[in-house]
């Protein structure tokens, strides 16, 4: 007799005690209080096993109707309760999807003030980005720029000149349109003279801070060619711990270094801005490929950017505070050193072209070369007007 024959023969009211029997040999565990299998894969009829018998499977449809019926309605509501977590925003699901951009430095200084304001007070997160900013020698932005792998640079001045020469780069806004630096000297050089003959640290070689200290001796009356040595050392501690060892007997320092520098004995012999005129010192650049292939990336950075250089030059309080934690400096030197840079920096991502020509020229004076270069070679501000008008910064057209 087969399996449906001997099942139909049975009486459907069988015990209770029966069918707990006959369900122990189905490897399923019988809860006594709920008259119902344990395992949720019973309530479809289903064991390790395989099938339940039809008799036990009926039999727990009859005697545990009610909990049979709570456990569907608890099921529903799981569903429901799924289906609300996947609809509703929730932080967790908004941070993934965040698009990672990476964003090179050359130095941990004030000079990058726009780019720590924008990642410390959230700015690139409103605008999508998850902001990576790692610190690179200028000499390896250009090429990890081409190579895509770096999205974004903020050495706006080195990459002027890096395109002038032919590197398929643009700068896309400006941060530091006034030279922020001061250059420290040790306390055995008194007058702008004794510095023939000694070392000044930079970050690197063709850098700005290169080229402004060479432009402050000159100003002084020596040849920067042969009166004095240019050391690259990198970052701005880097160089502090070289003037305070001798190895150097000046650096340009960005603040807060300058104002640093200055509380430890090495006074500050001459300012940049005081000399020279306009200097571009940062901004944001990226690669020409970068705005044909993702131009809705490039067009949110910018406007993160904006964003920040508005925020820094509104929230004084809150800059000055991030700058005393970030560099670990007391708070009135982080104020005097917000104010040194804050004059420097631009109200909303633009520049003249003056500065922008001046570098052009410079880069081909150096170059020796002797040919026009156009603005839209170096620059796009396309960007740039587009964040600016969005923001109510200048009138739509």
């Amino acid at each position: 007799m087969n399996f449906l024959a001997r099942q139909s023969r049975d009486p459907i009211g069988v015990s209770l005690a029966k069918a707990q029997r006959r369900q122990g040999k189905t490897n399923g565990h019988f809860d006594r209080r709920e008259k119902s299998f344990s395992d949720p894969s019973h309530s479809l009829g289903m064991t390790d096993g395989g099938p339940l018998p039809l008799r036990a499977w009926r039999l727990g449809e009859r005697k545990s109707e009610a909990p049979v019926k709570r456990r569907r309605r608890f099921g529903l509501g799981s569903w429901f309760l799924f289906f609300l977590l996947i609809a509703l925003p929730h932080p967790a699901l908004a941070q993934e999807r965040l698009e990672r951009v990476t964003l090179a430095i050359p130095v941990h200084a004030l000079s990058q003030l726009p780019a720590y304001v924008g990642s410390r007070f959230g700015l690139f997160r409103e605008e999508g980005i998850d902001i990576q900013i790692i610190q690179m020698r200028t000499a390896l932005v250009g090429p990890a720029l081409i190579s895509r792998d770096l999205d974004f640079a903020t050495a706006a001045d080195t990459m002027l000149r890096a395109a002038t020469t032919g590197l398929p780069v643009k700068v896309i806004a400006f941060g530091g349109i006034k030279p922020a630096l001061a250059l420290n000297v040790r306390p055995e050089i008194k007058k702008p003279e004794d510095l023939k003959g000694k070392m000044i640290s930079v970050s690197s070689r063709g850098s700005t801070t290169d080229i402004v200290a060479r432009d402050i001796v000159r100003h002084f009356g020596l040849n920067p060619d042969t009166d004095i040595v240019t050391m690259p050392l990198g970052s701005q501690t880097n160089q502090l711990a070289a003037l305070k060892s001798n190895a150097v007997q000046a650096s340009l320092f960005t603040p807060p270094y300058d104002a640093i520098a200055e509380r430890d004995g090495f006074r500050v012999l001459a300012v940049a801005g005081d000399i020279l005129k306009d200097q571009l010192q940062a901004g944001l650049s990226t690669s020409d490929q970068k705005i044909s292939a993702n131009p809705d990336q490039v067009r949110r950075m910018v406007r993160a950017f904006v964003k920040s250089l508005i925020f820094l030059h509104k929230e004084k309080a809150k800059v000055a505070e991030m700058i005393a934690k970030e560099w670990k400096i007391e708070l009135d030197l982080a104020q005097r050193s917000y104010q040194s840079i804050a004059r420097t920096l631009s109200a909303d991502g633009s520049a003249g072209e003056e500065p922008v020509r001046r570098v052009i020229e410079q880069t081909l004076a150096t170059n020796k070369q002797q040919k026009q270069v156009p603005l839209s070679q170096v620059e796009d501000l396309s960007f740039l007007r587009r964040a600016q008008e969005e923001l109510g910064l200048r009138p739509k057209p």
